[in-house]
């Protein structure tokens, strides 16, 4: 069993890693472009896009968002097209007339999932990343989170 987890955790840390690398790199390449073409009204605008897949409750994806997007968003963010996708390694399984949804870390982090798709889907960007990055911080480090107590106190956190 210690074997598995070491074994999750090492390619985790490897994939987090790639993509932090990943990140930069495309960061990088998309300056380099930008300061090679730039010439008046004709300099390149287009933006890096980011797809980042992540579970509301996961341990270690709360560590990335908390210490990697987070604290290098408002450097990159003109410069980045930043999707969120809270779903994970959740599966989703069809029942009846409607879906059935299983996420890795149990029910309370289907629903952290479904309020973050929410609040992204209904918001801008400019509140729901402050809402994910306030719930986010709430629920660093807590064994048995209430996902309705944390989103809730992370409303009027967010808001300012």
């Amino acid at each position: 069993m210690l074997n598995n987890q070491v074994f999750l955790y090492s390619t985790f840390s490897m994939i987090t890693l790639f993509i932090c690398w990943s990140w930069t790199t495309a960061i990088e390449q998309h300056e380099q472009i930008i300061n090679n073409n730039h010439s008046g009204n004709n300099s390149i605008k287009s933006k890096v896009k980011i797809d980042v897949y992540y579970e509301t409750l996961c341990p270690d994806s709360i560590q990335f968002l908390l210490h990697q997007l987070v604290t290098n968003y408002d450097r990159i963010k003109e410069k980045v097209d930043l999707h969120m996708y809270p779903f994970g390694k959740a599966q989703f399984f069809e029942s009846g007339n409607s879906y059935e949804f299983y996420c890795q870390h149990g029910p309370k982090e289907c629903r952290g999932n479904m309020i973050h798709c929410c609040v992204l889907d209904q918001n801008s960007h400019d509140i729901s990343f402050p809402f994910i990055k306030c719930m986010e911080k709430e629920l660093y480090g807590l064994r048995r989170p209430d996902i309705n107590v944390v989103s809730q106190k992370s409303v009027p956190k967010s808001i300012h």
